[in-house]
């Protein structure tokens, strides 16, 4: 399921379906799915049953952010998670 915000995403798949919205390319791997923005640069996201762990999907969001795939969502997430 495409999430609608960067934020909503918990999942592999939530993250790999908002990468490919974003217009980002998608490599499947061994462990990793590889996700890489319009700007270059490579997002590593773990294939993992279930929500992935936030210290993980805060990593995962702002390596998103700076490869062009998260857009202003960054300053709320990190507010979020109090950084």
């Amino acid at each position: 399921m495409c999430k609608k915000t960067l934020d909503a995403c918990h999942t592999h798949d939530d993250f790999v379906s908002f990468g490919k919205k974003k217009g980002g390319r998608v490599e499947p791997g061994g462990r990793h799915t590889k996700i890489y923005g319009p700007r270059g640069g490579m997002v590593p996201v773990p294939h993992h049953k279930g929500d992935l762990a936030t210290g993980t999907r805060f990593s995962i969001i702002k390596m998103m952010s700076a490869i062009g795939l998260a857009g202003a969502v960054l300053l709320a997430v990190m507010q979020a998670f109090g950084g």
